[in-house]
């Protein structure tokens, strides 16, 4: 949730400080001095986003609309925190998909500085998993039943 609201603050919040990052100033995202050499999408194209983008920040932080923000679940100790909040995130990820796609054909193509080994994850996981988490001692096997699908948790045999 932070990150989506910092997504939606970027796309559509207009900037008040000299610092923020906001889509309607690009050159503090699209800078060649910061070693970005593609340029920003078009200014119409800035435009319709941040317009779309304001559009997910009043529905989303907007308090004159709403008192369950997002930055009121994730700032502070309030009495907020004690009910229940679901959020639609498939819901709100389509929302923003489409914001994001001009930017990111925008980016140059990410080349790492560094680069790491395979890891041999037969040893250390078991093979097929590809998680970075390693906290449970049990993996999930997921078994037909029909329509639905039942959970059964096995433990795993360490490997050494």
């Amino acid at each position: 949730m932070v990150h989506y609201r910092n997504l939606i603050e970027f796309l559509g919040k207009p900037p008040k400080e000299e610092t923020d990052l906001a889509i309607l100033r690009p050159d503090t995202v699209w800078a060649p001095r910061d070693g970005v050499e593609s340029g920003p999408p078009d200014a119409r194209v800035l435009r319709q986003i941040a317009a779309e983008g304001s559009k997910l920040w009043e529905k989303y932080e907007g308090r004159k609309l709403r008192e369950d923000t997002i930055s009121r679940y994730l700032q502070h100790c309030t009495t907020y925190r004690k009910s229940f909040k679901n959020w639609y995130v498939v819901e709100m990820m389509e929302e923003i998909r489409p914001l994001l796609k001009p930017i990111v054909e925008s980016l140059p193509t990410f080349t790492p500085a560094t680069s790491s080994s395979p890891v041999d994850r037969t040893h250390y996981l078991g093979g097929e998993a590809a998680s970075t988490h390693s906290g449970s001692a049990g993996s999930l096997l997921f078994e037909s039943a029909g329509p639905e699908i039942s959970v059964r948790t096995t433990p795993r045999k360490p490997r050494l």
